[in-house]
């Protein structure tokens, strides 16, 4: 039983320290997300469509 918690705590440590240096890792040039008003997909719940393009 102990060693399923210190494998839980390991590998939750090592997640959370990937997770903290990804989100502090700048986007490389280019990767800008152009325009969140889209018709690609005509999905109606998409969150990043305007409601002026339905």
């Amino acid at each position: 039983m102990i060693y399923a918690v210190i494998w839980f705590v390991l590998i939750c440590a090592i997640y959370f320290t990937l997770y903290i240096l990804n989100h502090r890792t700048p986007a490389p040039e280019g990767c800008e997300f152009e325009s969140p008003a889209c018709a690609g997909c005509h999905n109606i719940a998409c969150t990043h469509r305007k409601d002026d393009e339905s």
